[in-house]
C-alpha cells in the first residue's frame, strides 16, 4: 500500500522526517566538506539504528595477554568484547550480592 493523506502513520510521518534529515545533513557535508559534521551525521544515524545509549562507562587497564584472551572469548562467543565484560561483571555482582 502506497502512503496517502488518508493512512500515514505516526511511524510513516518519523519516516518521512528522518529521511528529509538525513538528505540535508548529507546536502550540508558535501557543500561544506566537513569532517565534523560528517560525525554528527554518523551519530544521528547511530542513535536513531541502534539508540543512544544511557549506560555509564567505565575505563580500565588489564594485561596484554588478558587483553588477548578475551578479545579471542568475545570472538568464539559470538559477542562484541563490550557485551561480554558486561556480562562477566553482571554475572559476577549477581554471585557476589547471593553470597552474602
Amino acid at each position: 500500500m502506497y502512503p496517502t493523506e488518508n493512512n500515514i502513520t505516526k511511524n510513516d510521518e518519523e519516516c518521512q522526517q528522518t529521511s528529509a534529515l538525513f538528505l540535508y545533513l548529507s546536502q550540508r557535508i558535501i557543500a561544506e566538506n566537513s569532517r565534523r559534521m560528517y560525525t554528527d551525521y554518523i551519530a544521528v544515524i547511530k542513535n536513531i539504528f541502534m539508540g543512544s545509549s544511557k549506560k555509564p562507562r567505565l575505563n580500565f587497564t588489564l594485561t596484554e595477554e588478558n587483553k588477548s584472551y578475551i578479545e579471542q572469548w568475545a570472538e568464539k562467543e559470538k559477542r562484541s568484547i563490550a557485551n561480554l565484560l558486561e556480562i562477566i561483571v553482571t554475572e559476577a555482582i549477581e554471585k557476589d550480592k547471593s553470597s552474602k
